[in-house]
């Protein structure tokens, strides 16, 4: 018996469809792909349920008549390619004749179409990639795909689909990705009957990408026009300074087409070079012209990979376009920033006959100037255990008290200790551990105390620490001995002879990120700073979009927000502990991308949310000194995982004795 049999053609459709419908975006990708191969120049995208209720896509094409409307659903039915010579030279965006049979076989889909040339339309409606229905209907020249209840047949598939506000945000991105490759197309995008994207048909690449992501955005972007053989390269490169955390931004297209390609990336990393730094990534619209002959995009069933035969000429073009752009760039003009006073506040209180008194110097680090954290180092007065740990005395104890000690009033002092003993243990307000996964326990939430008693309560005792914060918060053995580079906190271990050498930076943002997020997962209410004037910040539509949808995520670690047109909200409040930045727009955008780019769920969505934000305030920090060291120590010790920052670098490196004595040949 033979072990080998031809697959049914609904069950090919299925696995085909897998490939080529990964979600409601990829369904939008192909429609519109069509539309634009039809000579389309006005094309309406509606969405209803984030694409699993109804994905519509409607256009003033060509059409179809009766014979291809049918046709078209077969497998491998193309009109874009007819010899295998055609194969090696592709100038249309659709070719393989999979998306509409992958399509219709795991959705109820309904088209409508009609040539310029007829009469009247056709309507054909399929369920399961079978035709149900066809009858005549009345409609404007051109055609129209409603896609209606995607993946109602492979519930496998509809089941991992992400969170409503996730997949509209990948739909947005599509279609801002395709409305940038064809700007000449007049582009809407709906969301449940709401506009959410209206882009006129505009030749001017600037002005598409200021209507698509506001003026803000299109003024920190360079104009690029460049040839070198038979490559020609236009499109916007980003000033020097203006980054981003992740490539979602970079943006590169190749005869219109939205691609990736490595050979593309690498030519922009080396045409900026030192001009960004690592880890950042310039936002880039980058069209590449080049003869069909000369790449490859049969290489994925999504066409979202490109090939190229010369890949050293392509991203050498790259290069050189992004360097002779930036090398006519305009020098930046030096500005007072709107937040600084020209002349200091005592002068102008003087003037005013108000008395002040400036304050005491305490930590200007975010996180690290609340009241736990100031001088921490010095002890005047013991202090007392708390008031669940004392244990009632006996009716003998109270007799044997005088009335002196009865009546005393026992006041709770924060303990302060010198300079030479350098205790560092944990603060007050502990991070709380996250819930417990079947993957991976959780640590139990114990509140330290700022002095070891002889007798703690016993549901104080915390049922581990790791090892770091241990060591770091060893008052006995622990010296602080100084700062190296303005950026290193060294430690020196008397006993243990180690040297801990802390990378100030990476400490804050762990520390900024467990705090956050304890707070939040704790159901607390995180400390927000209301701002006095709350600006407009102006987002790509997709940034904003999300944090309209995602408004109770971003509450929840202290964000305010409010949605005042298609790409600008209003920030009316922002978390305590990250109030001091001043470049909003970078943090909010670096928010989005990094929860877009994981694939995140609603949990792992507000770690990643607390992780971009702290790790964009961080820069904005003041100089590093001893008090905010010393600060930054005691909550670093407190830490779940005080050795790593939250996007993975180390925090504290460690040297003993033996190996300095090795380097210096002493042994």
């Amino acid at each position: 018996m033979s072990k080998i049999t031809v697959l049914p053609e609904e069950l090919s459709n299925r696995i085909a469809a897998g490939e080529v419908v990964e979600r409601p975006a990829s369904v939008v990708k192909e429609l519109f792909e069509n539309a634009v191969d039809a000579g389309a120049n006005i094309i309406t995208v509606e969405i209803e349920r984030a694409g699993s209720r109804l994905i519509r896509i409607t256009d003033n094409g060509s059409g179809m008549d009766e014979n291809d409307a049918i046709l078209c659903f077969s497998p491998h039915a193309t009109s874009k390619i007819k010899s295998a010579e055609d194969i090696e030279r592709i100038t249309t965006l659709g070719f393989r004749g999979e998306a509409l049979p992958s399509i219709a076989s795991v959705a109820k889909l309904t088209l409508k179409t009609r040539p310029a040339d007829k009469a009247e339309g056709l309507e054909i409606e399929l369920e399961g990639g079978k035709i149900t229905d066809q009858k005549p209907t009345g409609m404007a020249p051109g055609t129209s795909f409603a896609v209606k209840e995607l993946f109602f047949n492979v519930p496998a598939r509809k089941k991992f689909l992400r969170s409503p506000a996730t997949e509209e945000a990948h739909i947005q991105e599509m279609v801002i990705a395709l409305a940038l490759g064809f700007p000449h197309v007049t582009v809407t995008l709906k969301f449940d009957g709401k506009t959410a994207l209206q882009a006129p048909g505009e030749d001017n690449l600037a002005a598409r990408s200021a209507e698509l992501f506001g003026k803000s955005f299109a003024g920190k972007m360079l104009n690029v026009d460049h040839t070198e053989e038979d490559v020609h390269i236009s499109g916007l490169i980003a000033m020097p300074g203006f980054t981003r955390t992740s490539r979602r931004e970079q943006r590169t297209f190749v005869n219109g087409r939205a691609v990736e390609s490595m050979a593309l990336y690498r030519g922009i990393r080396d045409g900026y070079g030192t001009l960004a730094d690592f880890g950042r990534f310039p936002p880039t619209i980058l069209n590449i012209e080049i003869d069909a002959f000369e790449y490859d995009i049969n290489v994925h069933p999504t066409k979202r990979e490109v090939r190229f035969k010369r890949e050293y000429l392509i991203s050498r073009a790259v290069a050189n376009a992004v360097k002779q752009t930036l090398r006519q760039a305009p020098a930046p003009e030096m500005q007072l920033p709107a937040n600084k006073l020209l002349a200091r506040p005592e002068v102008l209180i003087d003037s005013a006959a108000i008395s002040y008194t400036p304050a005491a110097e305490t930590p200007s680090i975010p996180g690290l100037g609340i009241k736990q954290h100031q001088d921490i180092f010095k002890q005047d007065t013991p202090t007392v255990p708390p008031e669940d740990c004392i244990e009632e005395k006996t009716t003998q104890d109270k007799n044997n008290e005088s009335p002196t000690e009865n009546n005393k009033v026992i006041s709770s002092t924060k303990p302060q200790f010198t300079d030479r003993d350098v205790p560092i243990s944990a603060p007050e307000n502990p991070v709380h551990a996250p819930a417990a996964t079947p993957e991976k326990p959780a640590f139990t939430a114990v509140a330290f105390t700022d002095q070891p008693w002889d007798e703690p309560c016993p549901v104080k005792k915390p049922e581990y620490r790791p090892p770091l914060a241990m060591e770091l918060a060893n008052s006995e053995s622990m010296r602080y001995a100084g700062i190296l580079f303005g950026t290193f906190v060294m430690l020196e271990a008397v006993e243990s002879e180690i040297l801990y050498l802390i990378d100030f930076h990476a400490a804050h943002e762990r520390v900024l990120y467990e705090e956050l997020l304890a707070e939040s997962q704790g159901k607390k209410v995180v400390p927000s700073q209301q701002l006095l004037l709350p600006p407009a910040i102006e987002l790509s539509r997709t940034a904003a979009a999300f944090i309209n949808k995602n408004e109770k995520l971003f509450s929840q670690l202290g964000f305010d927000a409010a949605l005042l047109s298609s790409n600008t909200i209003l920030l009316n409040a922002v978390p305590a502990n990250l109030a001091k930045c001043e470049n909003w727009e970078e943090v909010l955008s670096d928010i989005v991308n990094t929860v877009l780019e994981g694939e995140k769920t609603t949990r792992d969505s507000l770690e990643a949310i607390a992780r971009a934000a702290c790790h964009s305030a961080v820069k904005a920090n003041d100089p590093l000194n001893e008090i905010t060291a010393k600060a930054l120590i005691k909550s670093l010790a407190n830490c779940q995982r005080p050795d790593v920052c939250p996007h993975g670098r180390p925090t504290v490196l460690k040297m003993t004795k033996t190996e300095l004595a090795r380097r210096f040949g002493r042994m």
